[in-house]
């Protein structure tokens, strides 16, 4: 099987993550405003629950703010992550794929792990070839491989 080609793919912070953030947040406090509409509840419950709603959206809107941004480089061998050290090998597991929007976790060989968020609108010549990159096994002597290429995976997140 062939490697995948070298490809460098800017990152930046994802419209796509904050309109996840978005829709679970209003999701979240529509249905404490239902439950507050439809049943009795006390009022200093209702406001207990949107405080926590409120708190909730804007710990949502701290990690996106603080999202990592930089430069996430293949070069046909070992990943390479902007945030982390100069030239220090990392591996790269992807959790969810929205086709145009993925989220994936980059770790390095000492367990340091950064999550991000990559859309195509950022750098769309390129991301068919970073798509190819992520499914693509890694290298055998990548961190986090098992020495046959692909990374074990021990659940749906690899958390």
């Amino acid at each position: 099987m062939h490697r995948a080609p070298a490809v460098s793919f800017p990152v930046v912070r994802s419209g796509g993550h904050a309109q996840v953030l978005a829709v679970i947040w209003l999701a979240g406090t529509a249905a404490i405003g239902l439950l507050h509409l439809t049943q009795s509840v006390p009022v200093y419950q209702s406001v207990i629950c949107l405080l926590v709603s409120m708190v909730c959206g804007w710990v949502g809107w701290m990690g996106w703010w603080r999202a990592g941004t930089g430069r996430l480089q293949w070069d046909g061998q070992h990943w390479a992550w902007s945030g982390f050290t100069e030239g220090d090998p990392c591996s790269v597991a992807m959790h969810l794929d929205f086709q145009s929007l993925v989220l994936i976790s980059v770790t390095t060989a000492q367990g340091q792990r950064q999550w991000l968020w990559l859309q195509s609108a950022v750098d769309g010549a390129h991301w068919s070839a970073l798509r190819r990159a992520l499914v693509a096994p890694d290298a055998p002597d990548a961190p986090g491989s098992n020495g046959e290429g692909i990374q074990p995976r021990t659940g749906l997140l690899d958390l």
